[in-house]
């Protein structure tokens, strides 16, 4: 009996450790991956926020990153001080898998009321979009920002 007992566990031991995982292990490249690319025609535009105006909405579309698989993807599109390099940026929103966002102007304007920027008074700022692998940390990669093209514009605040 002691003996069947050894031959067992001996058994269960050999087949614990002999098992394969069977997964795949994917890494990321950096040096390999497409960064999202800005195409909205806002670079260089001026806008006023107006009460007139303010359920209009500001759209943001870019090229959809390639990290060399399919994977599903979060971008976040982020606004700050034109020459400030993002040091305060402003997330203006978050999507999953697709390549725009859009924001009405009255949102927008609230936003940037409430992170201190003034009323009645244009502002130069920049804008771009991150991206990163949905739930998988230190993927995050930049759209054309400080060091290549940055898309600026100016925006005039309604002052509330």
């Amino acid at each position: 009996m002691r003996q069947n007992l050894i031959y067992l566990i001996i058994f269960g031991l050999i087949t614990l450790f002999s098992c394969k995982k069977d997964e795949t292990k994917v890494s990321v490249n950096n040096n390999n991956i497409k960064p999202p690319t800005i195409t909205s025609t806002l670079d260089g535009t001026s806008m006023v926020i107006t009460d007139a105006n303010k359920n209009n909405t500001m759209s943001i579309h870019w090229t959809s990153t390639d990290y060399g698989f399919k994977t599903p993807l979060t971008y976040y599109v982020q606004l700050d001080t034109a020459g400030d390099n993002f040091k305060k940026p402003i997330t203006l929103g978050s999507v999953a898998n697709t390549d725009s966002l859009s924001i009405s102007l009255g949102d927008l304007n609230k936003l940037l009321i409430a992170n201190g920027y003034k009323g009645n008074i244009q502002s130069a700022v920049e804008i771009r979009v991150l991206v990163s692998l949905t739930n998988i940390t230190n993927t995050t990669q930049l759209s054309n920002t400080a060091g290549s093209t940055a898309v600026n514009m100016s925006i005039t605040q309604i002052g509330r």
